[in-house]
């Protein structure tokens, strides 16, 4: 019973709080420029998000 509430509020905050920022900074990105630099932005952050992925992976094989 508790773990089901704490899964519902870890999924209630971390989508609501990345939807949010996400929303947010879009918003800002339009005011300056136009929707390709917000593509490029996000295109940007998820770009470092795959690599750093794989140096994490990267770091894990070389320690084991």
């Amino acid at each position: 019973h508790i773990m089901v509430t704490a899964i519902t509020f870890y999924s209630a905050i971390g989508n609501g709080l990345g939807n949010w920022f996400s929303t947010f900074t879009a918003g800002i990105i339009m005011e300056k420029a136009d929707i390709f630099t917000v593509y490029l932005f996000f295109g940007v952050l998820s770009l470092f998000g795959v690599i750093l992925t794989l140096w994490l992976i990267w770091l894990e094989r070389k320690n084991r």
